[in-house]
């Protein structure tokens, strides 16, 4: 229904009571066909449908409110004026008229900038007063003048629009205009700027660390890294990151779990290894490589095979090195091992593999907890204990099945944290003697709860005349999402 009111309303009360309407258009209503002429100021508030000519007499001020669709021709007497007034998101609406009108956003809230500066691209004059906006997907930009007065606050939902150029243009007045960034980046600084008529956001990187990680004490690590070396890797990674969290969880400066994944798989390796038990003493220098760490050193074991009873003591010494986009360190590792097997029967077996390392890290200072580390140290340990079945028969090939638990401890500095797993594995290979001398190839494969998979080859020779022999083993290690090789070399001599 359209309602045409008796008592027109002046200019000043227009603008100040915008409840009340000279023509009303009601949601649903068209209003089209039959011109209409306007001979007093006056206000049209639209909910519907808006179609027609529009004729304003001479000296006429009609002001436009627009929830619906409005497009009309319409015909302006001499200084004639149309306003179009927006006071929110729901009447930012453009209104597609042929002639020129003005623009007036008027203690408005939430209303989005970029749909008004698209709408009202024909318009003379835009007027901001007293107003919050929100610019979103396109810079504040419009063809006519702004004219902002009073406070008119700009928020800025995507911080990427605003460093590539002006947010707001053509602006005029003395208004003030405050800009409020909703996701800021706590690593830059915003400071808006007036340059001729366009309003931009200088962003600059900011000084203070504190401000930058919302953490003094992860602040005064970062401006300490800074000062040290200025091209630490992680200073980059940190400067430039979406998300900071995500890099100082996956940095050993911060995180200690980084500093002790080499070391289980490692350990892990260890734990697969085909163990030698010739009695005598054995030599075996070895090398890992992995994704982010290469590894390398030697073992020296003395080893002892009774009839049902078999063990191996050993020595390590060796060197980690760990580069990734991240962190640079190397540490030193030191440890010993054991490995025994007992045979409860002909078939059946159980066997024990134990290790302990201390390792002396060359990494610089580590964040954890609150406390700073410098060049911390870590000790590790690890358990496996497993029950298998040997079938071997009268060619010299043999598979044994086995099952088992492991145990796991990892201690550096503050950080501690203990690991229980179940495995299962299989091993099979050929043995075979002749002329006093021994051949052994074989393969083993292992999984265990502790997310790991692991697959590997060995061949070895021992000259029981001699006295002497050797054996060469590789394998591959899934852990960490990541793929891990190692290989060894063992030199015996027997007792």
């Amino acid at each position: 229904m359209i309602k045409k009111l008796i008592t027109f309303l002046s200019v000043v009360m227009v603008v100040n009571n915008l409840f009340a309407a000279d023509i009303l258009v009601e949601t649903g209503d068209v209003l089209s066909g039959a011109p209409i002429t306007i001979s007093q100021s006056g206000f049209i508030e639209n909910h519907g449908i808006i179609d027609t000519d529009i004729y304003i007499d001479d000296r006429r001020e009609v002001f436009i409110k627009n929830y619906g669709e409005f497009k009309a021709n319409v015909y302006l007497g001499e200084d004639a004026n149309v306003v179009q007034i927006i006071s929110g998101a729901d009447n930012a609406n453009a209104i597609n008229i042929n002639e020129r009108y003005t623009v007036q956003i008027e203690n408005a809230t939430d209303v989005p900038f970029d749909v008004v500066a698209r709408s009202v691209s024909t318009a003379d004059k835009i007027t901001i007063k007293d107003s919050n906006l929100i610019v979103s997907d396109v810079t504040a930009s419009a063809g006519a003048p702004i004219m902002v007065i009073g406070q008119v606050n700009l928020y800025i939902d995507d911080v990427n629009n605003i460093k590539s150029g002006p947010i707001l243009s053509n602006v005029v007045g003395t208004g003030n205009i405050n800009v409020v960034i909703r996701n800021p980046d706590n690593k830059y600084v915003y400071n808006p700027y007036l340059d001729g008529g366009n309003l931009f956001v200088n962003v600059e990187r900011e000084t203070d660390e504190d401000k930058v990680y919302d953490d003094p004490q992860i602040g005064d690590f970062v401006e300490d890294l800074r000062g040290e070396n200025k091209d630490d890797n992680i200073l980059d990674d940190l400067d430039s990151a979406t998300d900071i969290s995500t890099v100082i969880n996956k940095s050993a400066r911060f995180n200690p779990n980084v500093l002790r994944r080499p070391l289980q798989i490692i350990h892990t390796l260890d734990m697969n290894d085909v163990v030698n038990y010739d009695s005598g003493v054995n030599v075996r220098p070895w090398g890992v490589f992995g994704t982010d760490f290469d590894s390398y050193g030697a073992d020296i074991n003395f080893a002892y095979s009774g009839n049902r009873v078999r063990i191996s003591l050993g020595a390590r010494v060796g060197k980690v090195e760990y580069v990734n986009t991240l962190d640079e360190f190397d540490a030193a590792m030191y440890g010993i091992n054991m490995d025994a097997e007992y045979d409860v029967t002909d078939s059946v077996f159980a066997n024990l593999d134990m290790g302990v390392m201390l390792t002396q890290f060359n990494i610089g200072d580590v964040l954890h907890d609150g406390h700073r580390y410098h060049n911390p140290d870590g000790v590790s340990g690890y358990a496996a204990m497993d029950v298998g079945y040997r079938l071997v028969n009268e060619s010299g090939i043999y598979v044994a099945p086995m099952f088992g638990v492991v145990g796991e401890y990892y201690k550096i500095e503050g950080f501690n944290t203990f690991d229980s797993a179940i495995r299962t594995g299989f091993g099979a290979g050929y043995l075979s003697e002749m002329f006093g001398i021994k051949y052994e190839y074989g393969f083993n494969v292992s999984a265990g709860t502790n997310e790991y998979l692991y697959a590997g080859l060995h061949a070895g020779v021992v000259s029981t005349m001699d006295m002497i022999g050797g054996d060469i083993n590789v394998g591959i290690v899934r852990m960490f999402d990541t793929i891990t090789y190692t290989i060894s070399a063992t030199a015996k001599l027997l007792f």
